[in-house]
């Protein structure tokens, strides 16, 4: 599973920034971008039923906290081609400490509301309930 990120290659014009699909383990459906992030703010807040995502910096930086029931995991992303995967049932929290960082998402599905859990305790029951069966 790779997604290959060459950022900064110098060109006479300017800088190009190339992102291939090397052995993704989803065909992309969507990408969004989150720009201006202002700093301390805390975005995410949520966790997807089925989607599945790849999240990578462009520029600054941003700290995610992962939550894979009540298991806690953190990382920080720099636009130095990690690219961080989020499968489905993990909470996920985000903020930058650095004023113009962009995080770009790619996700395997369209935008759908219902796949959201929005609310951390119903996560928990959710993700208990989940790994019972």
């Amino acid at each position: 599973m790779s997604v290959e990120i060459n950022y900064q290659i110098d060109l006479n014009s300017g800088k190009l920034g190339i992102i291939e699909f090397k052995k993704l383990n989803f065909s992309p459906r969507r990408l969004y971008w989150i720009s201006d992030l202002i700093p301390g703010s805390i975005r995410g807040n949520h966790a997807h039923k089925t989607l599945r995502q790849a999240m990578f910096v462009i520029a600054g930086s941003i700290n995610i906290k992962l939550y894979e029931g009540d298991k806690e995991i953190f990382r920080k992303l720099e636009p130095s081609g990690q690219v961080l995967y989020i499968e489905p049932g993990i909470w996920r929290e985000f903020w930058t400490d650095e004023p113009g960082s962009v995080v770009f998402v790619l996700c395997d599905q369209p935008f759908n509301e219902s796949d959201y859990i929005r609310d951390f305790h119903e996560y928990i029951a959710w993700f208990k309930a989940k790994n019972e069966c």
